[in-house]
């Protein structure tokens, strides 16, 4: 009920830091320079993992779903970084939907049934539909986090830049079954 700055990590380690998402006892941070992966495994004293970093131009968010780090990338669409090995992350592919995709803020991931979606708020296009991996599209698409093989299949123009999704209620299909 009271919370408190328990450490703070500043220049050079982190310069302008958009974004932060955790999984585990690492910390993916988004910058100026891109990706970066902090150990927090004690949260008073987080450490720089040292070489774990993933050049990138224009990062400004990022979500995480299970060994993939997908980052909104601004001008170049998505950056989709295989995080398998948190200490050694790995970029796998960017994706701009043949250039449709260029102005992207933030981006949030669902799953329908064996499909995996990602909802991207592309600032002046509006919200964008990512499909990242569906029976249809790939026959190798089973197992505990397949590659993505992205496919944009639908648009919806906002009257205002979109800046942000919201996230919804993280469920993990295996969980539940």
């Amino acid at each position: 009920l009271q919370p408190k700055i328990t450490a703070q990590i500043s220049t050079p380690a982190l310069e302008d830091a958009k974004g932060i998402a955790i999984q585990f006892r690492y910390a993916f941070v988004v910058d100026r320079g891109g990706l970066k992966v902090l150990d927090i495994t004690d949260p008073g004293h987080p450490l720089l993992v040292k070489d774990a970093s993933v050049p990138l131009d224009d990062a400004r968010n990022l979500y995480l779903a299970r060994t993939y780090a997908y980052i909104a990338d601004g001008k170049h669409g998505i950056a989709i970084v295989d995080i398998t090995s948190s200490e050694h992350p790995r970029l796998d592919r960017m994706f701009d939907a043949d250039g449709k995709l260029n102005d992207t803020n933030d981006v949030k991931m669902g799953m329908v049934s064996s499909g995996l979606f990602a909802f991207v708020a592309d600032g002046r296009n509006g919200v964008q539909v990512v499909q990242v991996f569906a029976p249809e599209n790939d026959q190798n698409f089973g197992g505990f986090s397949p590659r993505p093989v992205p496919k944009l299949i639908a648009s919806y123009k906002t009257t205002q830049p979109a800046l942000a999704i919201s996230r919804g209620t993280d469920r993990d299909r295996a969980v539940d079954e």
